[in-house]
């Protein structure tokens, strides 16, 4: 009992000792450092801890659905080289969740757990393979989420058409008309964006 009592004051006496301690200095207002005062080389051209590596970014534009029920187009920096995967991976990570500022009106209805397996550009043609099927909600949920991937396909590069694929199997995707097609285009799901 009295081992007891006597570690749990060295541990609260331990804990009031650290609480006033900081290891940065803090300040109620944002300060200027001179290029030659920040440590680790931070402001230097090459990034840390290498021998002159550069990470060079470019804009990528992928599809968000609105307030209005419409699509937008919303561009993210990514690392170059972009990739035709890199965006699809970009679109599908923005999840069913609010979009970074200034566009957080802005978001994806593109299920959580949706993986795209394999994703290429031939011939302005996107194959894109997806771990499963989209939306079990509904042909109206589908034709959306086909839009917002289909419309991110054609702003990379896919000028001709998406086809798509759920573990290797192409399927048939419905279109704002009602119809049903092995190969989309941005004409069938036009009605989606914003104009």
């Amino acid at each position: 009992m009295k081992n007891r009592l006597i570690t749990a004051l060295g541990g609260l006496t331990c804990a009031l000792v650290l609480s006033g301690c900081t290891l940065v200095p803090t300040t109620s207002a944002p300060t200027v450092h001179a290029p030659g005062s920040v440590p680790f080389g931070l402001t230097n051209s090459a990034m840390p801890g290498t021998a002159n590596g550069h990470v060079t970014f470019t804009k990528i534009s992928v599809y968000l659905y609105g307030h209005d029920g419409l699509l937008h187009p919303v561009s993210r920096l990514v690392p170059e080289p972009a990739s035709f995967l890199v965006d699809l991976n970009t679109l599908v990570a923005s999840g069913p969740y609010e979009a970074s500022l200034p566009h957080s009106d802005l978001h994806s209805v593109l299920p959580a757990s949706t993986e795209v397996l394999r994703a290429s550009l031939i011939d302005g043609i996107a194959l894109i393979d997806l771990s499963k099927s989209l939306s079990q909600a509904g042909t109206s949920t589908e034709v959306r989420e086909l839009a917002q991937i289909i419309m991110t396909a054609s702003a990379s590069g896919a000028n001709v058409g998406v086809e798509l694929f759920v573990e290797d199997r192409q399927v048939y995707m419905p279109t704002v008309y009602g119809g049903k097609t092995l190969l989309a285009t941005p004409y069938d799901y036009k009605t989606l964006v914003a104009k």
